[in-house]
């Protein structure tokens, strides 16, 4: 009797939860910072504060942009491309001797954080899956909290035994070890890409699924998303 192979969607599932927890997941470590660096720096918490700040504009302004970028290029290609500028982003940070230049990777971790926490994700399971979509994604999208409250203990004791500079980059290595191999090598934009149709779409559905794929694809423009109560909604959470 032979066994029943795995569908591939699963696969691309794990790997939207591992980005989630590792790449997601290493945003909420931020504030554990806080404290070290303003007191080498001399600087106050509100200045740090900005960091914040500055990450949820970016990810708010280039939200239209990734949707389109999505449309148009490898799935592969932006999330690879997404991780290795979030990790160099986080290994800056370590070396960085103003609040100046934390403002700056703050910048280009805002602009990636909307690739792997806010459009990747959910576009992702909604391209593999045919039921069940909104709880898969919620559980995928539900380790980002998860990685968040793991690795801030851990960099808490990482930052007390080695410093925060030290630290910076230990994280950045984690982010790249735990998602680069899942955006390179299982990640798949569409199930057509491995010759195959959503999980658990009936098999007298096959022209109806491939419409609503097309369909999910048109997007919206910049201007319409900007105009959408939707689209400050999703800004909102990211920010939180």
């Amino acid at each position: 009797m032979s066994k029943k192979k795995i569908h591939y969607a699963w696969w691309v599932w794990l790997s939207c939860i591992a980005i989630a927890f590792f790449s997601s997941g290493a945003l909420g470590t931020q504030g554990i910072f806080m404290r070290p660096v303003t007191e080498e720096l001399g600087i106050s918490a509100t200045k740090f504060s900005v960091v914040f700040t500055v990450m949820s504009l970016s990810m708010f302004l280039f939200l239209p942009i990734i949707g389109k970028l999505l449309k148009r290029y490898d799935h592969r290609l932006i999330l690879s491309t997404a991780v290795i500028i979030q990790s160099l982003a986080q290994a800056m940070m370590g070396i960085y001797q103003s609040i100046i230049g934390f403002y700056i990777s703050a910048f280009f971790i805002g602009m990636v954080t909307a690739v792997t926490l806010i459009m990747i994700i959910p576009l992702t399971v909604q391209q593999w899956f045919y039921k069940n979509i909104a709880t898969l994604t919620g559980i995928a999208l539900a380790f980002s909290g998860v990685g968040a409250a793991v690795m801030q203990p851990i960099g808490t004791a990482l930052i007390a035994a080695y410093g925060w500079r030290v630290t910076y980059f230990i994280l950045a290595v984690v982010i790249v070890a735990g998602t680069l191999p899942f955006t390179l090598f299982v990640i798949r934009t569409n199930p057509a890409e491995k010759g195959l149709e959503r999980y658990g779409q009936p098999a007298n559905s096959g022209m109806k699924a491939k419409t609503n794929v097309v369909e999910q694809k048109e997007g919206i423009s910049a201007g319409e998303a900007y105009r959408s109560p939707r689209f400050y909604l999703i800004a909102a959470f990211a920010a939180c």
